[in-house]
């Protein structure tokens, strides 16, 4: 057989590509959109944080140069 048939498990054809296609699943798509916000906001702070470190080595760093 050199003819290959592509086969899809039903579970991923027809999962929902969206929260709203969820029916009856409110509560979870509750928890899971406050999840991703808090992973998402999560990540920025230490964005920051890495940001300000950096920031204050290269300001100690640019002030004993002037020394």
């Amino acid at each position: 057989m050199t003819e290959e048939k592509k086969y899809k498990v039903l579970a991923r054809k027809y999962r929902p590509q969206k929260f709203e296609d969820l029916v009856g699943q409110e509560l979870l798509v509750k928890i899971l959109s406050k999840e991703i916000v808090i992973h998402a906001n999560q990540q920025l702070q230490t964005a920051i944080l890495m940001l300000l470190r950096l920031m204050r080595h290269r300001i100690l760093e640019l002030m004993t140069l002037e020394k």
